[in-house]
């Protein structure tokens, strides 16, 4: 499955309220991610792998910042409801 396939179901799933397909998608590529990202690191940098898993490392902890931040820039400019209301418009877009 492509992120772009991947990104086609997500779509799908909100938009027909399937919850549990949702669900799926979501562990789905959650767990493909990394399997992935190892493979295509020990094929393009065979010799140096400890380089690649820092870069994992590093974009995990900058999305998990952003999603922080962005959460409490929300939070102090509105409320906590509105955290709630505002986590969908972030993943989901309609074409």
């Amino acid at each position: 499955m492509t992120s772009r396939s991947a990104t086609s179901a997500r779509d799908k799933a909100l938009a027909s309220g399937h919850s549990a397909s949702w669900a799926a998608v979501w562990g789905f590529t959650g767990t493909a991610t990394p399997a992935g990202w190892w493979t295509w690191l020990s094929r393009s940098a065979p010799d140096d792998a400890e380089a690649g898993g820092g870069l994992l490392v590093a974009i995990m902890q900058a999305a998990i910042a952003l999603g922080a931040g962005s959460g409490g820039i929300v939070y102090d400019r509105l409320d906590a409801s509105a955290i709630s209301c505002a986590a969908p418009r972030c993943w989901w877009r309609p074409a």
